[in-house]
């Protein structure tokens, strides 16, 4: 608890040194891949932006899961930290660094039912590219290092989104 408290006082103090530049809703196609197997769905972020040169941006994205071999259906999640440059016009390359997390069904029957949640650490990065002004574009790649009571495991997520930033 102590080092997520420490993360995003950290977080604050760098985007607070930094320019709003905006807030954002994105929606997107979800890919993620796990020893169970893969998954499909669709995505939905929101978060703010900051910066001129250096590009910024802290938000929170919520995925839709599904598995089309066996019907399951399941949720995962991140609250994320995004740092990147644009290295061509309208093209920012960036970096992700976040919190994330994943249910993974429930236990027990009746009032005994727990839902089951795994969580840890995200890393990756992707490429945003600004269409006009307000909408962009964005791919990117994520790991996910979860753990629960049952097991830890990794969860390799790519997303493609669509975006309006206000």
């Amino acid at each position: 608890m102590k080092n997520k408290f420490l993360s995003i006082v950290a977080a604050v103090a760098v985007l607070s040194s930094s320019s709003f530049a905006g807030i954002f809703l994105d929606v997107g196609y979800i890919m993620a891949d796990s020893e169970g197997g893969a998954q499909s769905g669709v995505s939905f972020a929101y978060g703010a932006k900051f910066g001129e040169t250096i590009k910024q941006t802290i938000g929170m994205e919520f995925g839709i899961l599904s598995n089309a071999e066996n019907n399951e259906a399941g949720n995962i999640g991140n609250i994320y930290y995004n740092i990147g440059y644009e290295v061509l016009k309208d093209t920012v390359l960036y970096g992700s660094v976040g919190y994330g997390f994943q249910s993974l069904g429930s236990t027990g029957t009746g009032s005994t039912r727990t839902e089951v949640m795994a969580d840890g650490i995200t890393y990756g990065g992707g490429l945003e590219y600004a269409l006009t002004k307000h909408i962009f574009v964005d791919a990117g790649y994520r790991q996910y290092n979860l753990s629960c009571i049952y097991a830890d495991y990794t969860l390799s997520v790519a997303n493609v989104n669509l975006g309006y930033k206000f």
